[in-house]
């Protein structure tokens, strides 16, 4: 399995409320990718290398999807530590943020550079989950996934009950007994679903859903960006093909804001200091 984190986004809401913040205590992270903000102490996307570093046996490669403004800092990054040394530094040849090429033409630019064509974990680099998340017992559940669903399971996820005040703000997947997937709903409003499972950008895409991403951006290379950026447009396409299944986590940090920053790097922050 190969492990693709997203890093080609520009941080437009958290560098523009850093920007704005007047106490100056954030000013040093103008410019800085979400993957490599510090949190609790190191780089985000650390607490992922840790992650991986236990799963080698069924990791066969990672890699970091950067645009041009950014490439450059991750390069750095990765030259100056030693569990970075291995990592493919991907740069999408963007510049900003009206250029971008949306996460899914990332993925899709990812898949052909690399030659994939094995099962695929993809991780927002925005995205950190609590203490009770470990990879490995994700891998886990996906290989016995595989047994039951053979070339019919298109990607497995996590997902995390979100509160009511966030559904509007969330993708929120409706599922079934199983936890297969049954539908997608962008930001609903909480009358529209009785469901309150929230699904962030963290999945397994299998050999089977590869080749679909592609179709994907074919069918929509005339719609807006908005309609095929991100990987939560992809999922209901991949949905009505092959099987979407989920699991569970308690719940999960979205660095998109300067709260959300704060909020994430306080949590591992204490957690760092206990352990």
């Amino acid at each position: 399995m190969e492990v693709l984190v997203l890093g080609a986004g520009y941080g437009t809401r958290l560098q523009r409320d850093i920007e704005q913040d007047e106490s100056g205590k954030y000013s040093g992270l103008i410019g800085c990718p979400k993957p490599l903000l510090p949190i609790g102490g190191r780089p985000l996307v650390s607490y992922w290398l840790d992650q991986l570093k236990e799963c080698q046996h069924q990791v066969t490669g990672t890699s970091i999807v950067t645009n041009s403004a950014h490439a450059d800092r991750y390069r750095a990054w990765a030259a100056s530590t030693a569990d970075a040394s291995t990592v493919d530094i991907i740069d999408d040849g963007t510049t900003t943020n009206e250029g971008r090429l949306g996460a899914i033409a990332d993925i899709e630019l990812v898949i052909q550079k690399r030659g994939l064509t094995g099962d695929l974990l993809v991780i927002g680099g925005d995205t950190l989950f609590h203490d009770d998340f470990r990879l490995s017992r994700f891998l886990d559940e996906y290989l016995d996934l595989q047994t039951r669903w053979g070339d019919e399971l298109g990607a497995f996820a996590e997902v995390y009950t979100c509160p009511e005040e966030d559904v509007s703000r969330r993708g929120i997947v409706e599922v079934d007994a199983d936890n297969v997937v049954t539908s997608f709903l962008e930001k609903p409003r909480p009358t529209e679903t009785q469901s309150r499972l929230a699904c962030p950008c963290f999945y397994i895409f299998s050999s089977k859903a590869l080749p679909l991403i592609s179709a994907f951006l074919l069918e929509l290379k005339d719609r807006p960006l908005a309609e095929r950026d991100a990987p939560g447009n992809f999922l209901p396409y991949l949905s009505a093909r092959l099987k979407v299944i989920v699991s569970r986590v308690s719940g999960r940090f979205d660095v998109g804001n300067l709260p959300t920053y704060r909020a994430c790097d306080d949590y591992f922050t204490s957690r760092n200091s206990t352990t």
